[in-house]
């Protein structure tokens, strides 16, 4: 997922990120974040509905926890060899 923040006024791209808690925590009043999957536009986030970048950050969550135990198994496994 990529994240695009955009100022809803004059429709200038503020930031372009892949990171929801980053896109949530710039999201503010006249400015909108759009979720893009692909090249398929996902959803439109606004600040009012900011609890719809909850389930994404969720994710986000999950991924780096599952990746930090791919680390702490592979150093464990380095470990050993040694």
């Amino acid at each position: 997922m990529t994240f695009v923040l955009i100022e809803s006024r004059n429709r200038k791209v503020l930031l372009v990120t892949r990171s929801a808690g980053k896109a949530r925590a710039m999201l503010k009043k006249g400015v909108r974040c759009d979720v893009w999957e692909k090249d398929y536009l996902f959803e439109k986030v606004y600040w009012k509905s900011r609890v719809l970048l909850l389930p994404y950050m969720e994710a986000e969550k999950e991924y780096h926890r599952q990746k930090q135990i791919r680390r702490e198994d592979r150093n464990r496994r380095r470990s050993w060899t040694n």
